[in-house]
């Protein structure tokens, strides 16, 4: 699984921050935050969730 995949996913399905960045070895967010890709169901809930009450 590559890095970008596996970071978006782990952060869809709930991981914490803190513990991707631990697996992956990334010191700080604004590292990790280039291999975050946001995907349109996420983008999707995300406007839901906020705004579907």
């Amino acid at each position: 699984m590559a890095r970008r995949t596996f970071v978006t996913t782990s952060l869809d399905r709930g991981m914490r921050p803190k513990v991707v960045m631990s697996i992956t070895g990334h010191r700080s967010f604004k590292t990790m935050k280039q291999y975050i890709a946001l995907t349109e169901q996420s983008r999707r809930e995300a406007l839901n969730a906020v705004w579907n009450k």
